[in-house]
C-alpha cells in the first residue's frame, strides 16, 4: 500500500481481527494516515492512537478534507475481545457534528466510510455538505456514481464492490467550493493490467514461501461442496451459507464436534465460512482450508442449558429469509421452524440426537471463540459453563479432520429444516 501511493485509508471491521496491538504496528509502518472519526477510547474519551478523525490535504490550490467513519457493529462483527476498551460512536451522529467544525478549514469535503451503502445514502441524506463519499462494507458494486442529497447539497456516492475486482475512478470539476461536473465508474482488474515491477519485487518472496506450504494436499471431496452465498442464487429464493443448511456447512460443524471429543452439539456460523463459490470434486490443499476458514478462530467448548440452546438457534433464524452470517450450521442437533412466526419465537422443535431438547437439561457444546464471546450478537453463549478454548485454530483442525476421514462427501440431511402452518 506505501508503494501504491495512497493518500488515506479508513479502518474497517477486518482490521481488528488480529487485536489493537497488530493494527497499531501496522499503522506505524504505514505512510499514509489511518481514519476513524467515530472511535474513542472508552476510558478516556480520546481517539486511539493507531488512527485520526480527518486530514485536510492541498490538491492544485483546493484545501481537501477526508474524514473516516467505521461500521458500528464493529464489536459485533469482530471477536469482542479485539476492540476492548473502544467505543465505536454512531457514524450519523459524529459527521453531523464533525462535518461543520471542516466547511472553514476546506474546499472540499470526502467522507471515506466502512458503513456500508445504506448507512452512505443516509449519510448524504441526513449530514449536508459532504461533496463525496467513498464507501466500502456492504461490497455493493455501484458502476456509475450516485448523488444523493438534501437541503445542504448533493452528495456523490461511490464504492469499488469488493477484493480487488475492479478500481474506481471518479473525475470532478470544481467552481469555487462547488463541484459543477463529475464522471467515473468502475474499472476491471483483470490479468492484462500490467504488474508494477517494484510491487512485485515486495511480493514475490513471500508468495514463493507461501505457495510451496499451502501447496499440500491434506484432503479429497467426492462431492462438490456448497459455499455459495446468497447472491449467487435467483433473487428470492433462501439459499447459501448464510441462510439454509449446506453440506459445507455440516462438514465443517462435524468437525468442530469431531475435534471437540464429548461434545454432543457443534455451532459454526455461516460468516465464518469463506468458500463462497461451489468447490469441487477432487483434492483439497491446506490453502483450500486457510481460505475456507481464514479467521484464526480458536474451538471453545462450553456447558449451556436446553433453554440456551433454543434461545441460540432462535438468534440464528431470526433475519431469516435475509442472510446473515451469524446463520448456525449445526452438528449433533436437529431443528425446525417457522419464519412465519415472530422473531424470538420461531424455533418449533428440537432434537439432540434423535432425542427432543430438554430445556433444563445441560448439553456440552463446541463451537468458536468469536461466537463464544457474543460475537454476530450471541450473548447467551456468553452465558456458558465449564468453558475450554483449546487455543486451536479451526483451519488447523479441519486439516487433520481431512486427513483422518478423506475422502469426505457431506450432504444436506434436514438438520435445520422450514415449516410452516
Amino acid at each position: 500500500m506505501n508503494a501504491m501511493g495512497y493518500d488515506a485509508m479508513e479502518i474497517g471491521n477486518y482490521e481488528f481481527n488480529y487485536g489493537q496491538g497488530v493494527l497499531a504496528e501496522r499503522a506505524s509502518q504505514a505512510e499514509f494516515p489511518l481514519l476513524a472519526a467515530n472511535i474513542m477510547v472508552t476510558a478516556t474519551g480520546e481517539r486511539p492512537p493507531f488512527c485520526q478523525p480527518y486530514i485536510i490535504k492541498e490538491v492544485m490550490g483546493k484545501r481537501i478534507a477526508i474524514f473516516g467513519l467505521i461500521t458500528p457493529d464493529t464489536p459485533v462483527v469482530t471477536h469482542p475481545k479485539n476492540v476492548i476498551g473502544l467505543t465505536f460512536l454512531d457514524p450519523i451522529e459524529t459527521a453531523a457534528m464533525l462535518v461543520p467544525k471542516l466547511r472553514p478549514k476546506a474546499d472540499f469535503i470526502i467522507a471515506l466510510t466502512h458503513i456500508g451503502y445504506e448507512m452512505d445514502r443516509q449519510l448524504a441524506e441526513e449530514v449536508g455538505g459532504i461533496h463525496v463519499i467513498v464507501g466500502g462494507h456492504s461490497h455493493t458494486k455501484i458502476d456509475v456514481p450516485e448523488r444523493v442529497g438534501n437541503e445542504g447539497g448533493n452528495a456523490i456516492i461511490v464504492q469499488a464492490w469488493e477484493h480487488g475486482k475492479v478500481l474506481g475512478r471518479l473525475d470532478l470539476e470544481m467552481r469555487g467550493k462547488a463541484v459543477v461536473r463529475f464522471s467515473g465508474g468502475l474499472i476491471n482488474v483483470t490479468a492484462d493490467v500490467p504488474e508494477d515491477p517494484d510491487v512485485k519485487a515486495i511480493i514475490e518472496p513471500h508468495v514463493k514461501e507461501l505457495k510451496e506450504m499451502m501447496a499440500e494436499v491434506v484432503g479429497e471431496t467426492l462431492v462438490a461442496l456448497d459455499g455459495t452465498r446468497i447472491w449467487t442464487h435467483p433473487p428470492g429464493v433462501p439459499s447459501g451459507v448464510r441462510c439454509v443448511e449446506t453440506n459445507l456447512g455440516n462438514l465443517v460443524a462435524d468437525m468442530m464436534r469431531w475435534a471437540a471429543g464429548d461434545a454432543q452439539i457443534a455451532l459454526e456460523n455461516g460468516g465464518g465460512i469463506r468458500w463462497h463459490r461451489l468447490f469441487p470434486v477432487g483434492p483439497i490443499t491446506r490453502g483450500d482450508v486457510y481460505e475456507l476458514l481464514p479467521f484464526l478462530n480458536t474451538l471453545v467448548m462450553m456447558d449451556l442449558t436446553g433453554a440456551q440452546i433454543k434461545e441460540t438457534l432462535e438468534r440464528s433464524v431470526y433475519n431469516y429469509p435475509k442472510e446473515f452470517g451469524g446463520f448456525l450450521h449445526v452438528s449433533g442437533l436437529k431443528f425446525t421452524f417457522d419464519p412465519t412466526k415472530p422473531a424470538g419465537s420461531r424455533v418449533v422443535n428440537v432434537w439432540v440426537g434423535d432425542t427432543p431438547l430438554v430445556e433444563t437439561a445441560v448439553y456440552r457444546v463446541a463451537t468458536n471463540d468469536f461466537l463464544a464471546a457474543g460475537g454476530d450478537g450471541y450473548t447467551v453463549l456468553t452465558l456458558g459453563t465449564n468453558f475450554v478454548d483449546t487455543g486451536i485454530y479451526l483451519m488447523d483442525y479441519m486439516v487433520e479432520y481431512l486427513k483422518e476421514f478423506s475422502p469426505v462427501s457431506p450432504a444436506v440431511e434436514g438438520r435445520i429444516v422450514v415449516v410452516s402452518p
